[in-house]
């Protein structure tokens, strides 16, 4: 027993002096993972906090230090990674980053003009370096020199006019090259140094206007190419140069032309973006013969008029070319892409769905924003696995029977601001599993609901003949549902979360509010006496040739033989009620989301559902109108002279009069909406009746 406290006494010594050593004493400082970690993030910290020999992590960002006393990370022999970013270092002098072993470094947004040279001299084992976010307008050629080990050398948004050449030289291990964010102005041969290592490179957001054929000669193994942002008037030939070259990105600049040839060489090349460039004159073989070529980002080419070839191209699965000045694809485009999954072609020039029924592992197209007219049954022949398909914004009319028949796995529909004036009663069918259905906007009068008894989301506004809607049992799944009338919602309110069923407003703040405070429910389901105890209380499936007690085993075998039959049928009551007590799947209550909410303004029950009242408002205004217009007539038309009293009588008549207008608008308007005639009451009585009678 002595030993042991001692013992425990020894551990918690140890502890306390860890905890002690960990900068524990500091405040803002916390320490983790047995104090091998210690982060003193905008602790107010002007100088580094204690340190151990056990330390491996150290983050002091977003502090006041300024600078780095000679020796300052010898107490932590182990450091690894060292966080410096966020702080004012004016001064970082010879060994103040010796005597550690260093392997990431992190210096970004610390006001430097230049590199600390001195003290990168002696972190032979740094292979992770970030500047970035400083004010480095040049990097020296022996600044990087005792840092040969480096792997990732980050220096984007600084000064830099151009590429340091002789300080990367020494770099022979260097893997990833961030120069994003910079001045830089061209690319020449003589810009990058032999860097066999390197497989990223990214100068994106620079001034790069020119790119020498042989500017990548000395980065032959470069997989990962990035040029987004700059002033590249074409694509520029060095990338064949580049036989491993993986991705490639030249998006938002001023590339007009792509010849042919010119990434045939990149055999390997599987991601190719373009996007946002006017691409006025692409070769129509620029794209072929691209075995590995998986996705292809034409995006936003104001000046694409038609699709290069993608001829050998077989690899293919994601092509978007939206925002452009297409009129059709390519016939061939299935052919020379069978494994296409994803196809945006949307905002074009497209006026009728294009042949795609070579396509048949598509599972995404969006054709929005044409001029699509209509949606023939053959227009998505072949498209068997198709899932989310968007036609929003085009010119459509009608939505016939088998406008969706070869698209059986359908599950999101997209017909937003289109002109659909007619949908027939069996075009939902054939899309049985649909679960989200956009048809806002529209002028149909009706919306059949075969076919959408897997709905979840269904939106419907601002169709202006959409009087009436179906009921909530013919959507047993629905979950939101955005309308065009509020009435819509008011058979959708006892299943809608804190809205009472029977309300016609849009309150229910208090049940809301105690339904959101109520926390989980335990359901216990107690079985019958019969029942075999162990059986019922096991976590794991129970199998019928499981050694059980005789009752329960017997009725299990049974009832297991009947069901496997085709039914319960030849089972006892007792058998049926063990069945169906055994059955634990309890589906949660629905919670439906409904708009618009009824409201004070628009109830689900009428204000004036009384016929007398209906009919008294309208006595009134047509009292008010004769007998005001009577009395003013007759006083302004009079010979005699209009005196105080009668001026008087004749302001009241006349101000009542027009009263009279307000009201009878106001009846028009409010009281009796679409009352206009017989046939519009008959239209009124049926469609809402329900909650206006």
């Amino acid at each position: 027993m002595g030993r042991a406290a001692l013992a425990l006494l020894a551990a918690a010594a140890l502890a306390v002096a860890a905890a002690a050593g960990c900068g524990g004493g500091v405040p803002g400082c916390t320490c983790s993972d047995g104090g091998a970690q210690l982060e003193c993030r905008a602790a107010g910290l002007r100088r580094l906090p204690p340190l151990h020999d056990h330390l491996l992590y150290l983050d002091v960002s977003n502090n006041n230090i300024s600078s780095l006393p000679r020796d300052a990370l010898r107490p932590a022999a182990a450091l690894r990674d060292l966080n410096l970013s966020s702080n004012r270092l004016e001064w970082v002098p010879r060994g103040a980053l010796s005597g550690a072993a260093l392997a990431r470094l992190w210096l970004d947004r610390c006001a430097l003009r230049r590199l600390p040279a001195h003290a990168l001299a002696d972190l032979r084992h740094l292979h992770y370096l970030s500047a970035e976010d400083n004010l480095i307008a040049e990097v020296e050629g022996e600044e990087l020199a005792g840092a040969r080990a480096l792997r990732t050398l980050r220096l984007a948004r600084n000064l830099l006019r151009a590429v340091p050449a002789r300080a990367l030289a020494p770099l022979d291990h260097l893997q990833t090259l961030n120069l994003a964010g910079n001045l830089i102005t061209e690319l020449t041969e003589w810009s990058l140094p032999p860097l066999p290592a390197l497989h990223t490179l990214v100068l994106k957001r620079n001034r790069i206007a020119h790119v020498e054929d042989r500017a990548f000669v000395n980065t032959p193994n470069l997989r990962v190419l990035r040029l987004e942002e700059n002033l590249l008037t074409q694509l520029p030939p060095a990338v064949q140069l580049l036989p491993s070259l993986e991705d490639l990105s030249v998006a938002s600049n001023r590339v007009e032309q792509v010849e042919s040839g010119v990434l045939q060489p990149c055999r390997r090349l599987t991601r190719l973006e373009l996007r946002a460039n006017p691409l006025t004159n692409v070769h129509p073989r620029a794209l072929t013969h691209l075995p590995h070529l998986s996705t292809l980002i034409l995006s936003e080419a104001r000046g694409l008029r038609s699709l290069p070839s993608l001829n050998g191209s077989v690899r293919v699965r994601t092509l978007r070319v939206d925002r452009a000045r297409l009129a059709r694809l390519p016939p061939d485009l299935c052919l020379h892409t069978p494994q296409l999954r994803s196809l945006e072609v949307k905002w074009n020039h497209l006026d009728r769905v294009p042949d795609l029924h070579a396509c048949s592992e598509l599972r995404l197209l969006d054709l929005s924003g044409n001029e699509i007219t209509s949606l023939s049954g053959a227009a998505l022949r072949g498209l068997d696995r198709l899932r989310d398909l968007l036609l929003a914004r085009n010119r459509l009319r009608r939505l016939t029977a088998d406008a969706f028949l070869h698209t059986p796995d359908l599950q999101m529909l997209n017909l937003e601001e289109n002109q659909i004036e007619h949908i027939d009663m069996e075009t939902f069918v054939p899309i049985s599993k649909l679960e989200d259905l956009n048809l806002g906007n529209n002028v149909f009068p009706w919306l059949p609901a075969s076919g959408l008894q897997r709905l979840l989301h269904l939106k419907a506004h601002n169709n202006l003949h959409l009087r009436h809607f179906h009921p909530p049992e013919l959507f047993p799944r629905i979950q939101t549902l955005v309308l065009s009338y509020a009435y819509h919602c008011c058979e959708f309110l006892p299943l809608m979360e804190g809205v009472s069923g029977g309300g016609g407003g849009g309150g229910g703040g208090a049940e809301a509010e105690s339904a959101d405070d109520e926390g989980p429910t335990d359901l216990v389901i107690v079985p019958p006496q019969h029942v075999d105890a162990a059986a019922w209380a096991n976590a794991t499936d129970v199998w019928a040739h499981l050694n059980v007690s005789a009752l329960g085993g017997s009725r299990w075998q049974a009832m297991l033989e009947s069901w496997g039959a085709g039914g319960t049928g030849g089972t006892s009551a007792a058998d049926d009620e063990l069945w169906h007590a055994t059955d634990l799947r309890v589906e949660p209550p629905r919670r439906v989301q409904c708009l618009p909410l009824p409201g004070p303004f628009l109830p689900c029950v009428d204000l004036f559902d009384w016929w007398t009242l209906r009919c008294g408002v309208w006595a009134v205004f047509l009292l008010a109108l004769l007998g005001n217009g009577t009395v003013v007539f007759v006083l302004v038309c009079s010979r005699s002279r209009i005196d105080v009293p009668r001026f008087l009588v004749t302001n009241l008549a006349a101000a009542d009069f027009f009263m009279g207008i307000y009201l009878g608008e106001l009846v028009q308007r409010v009281v009796e909406p679409r009352l206009r005639d017989a046939t519009e009451l008959i239209i009124w009585f049926c469609w809402q009746g329900s909650w206006q009678w």
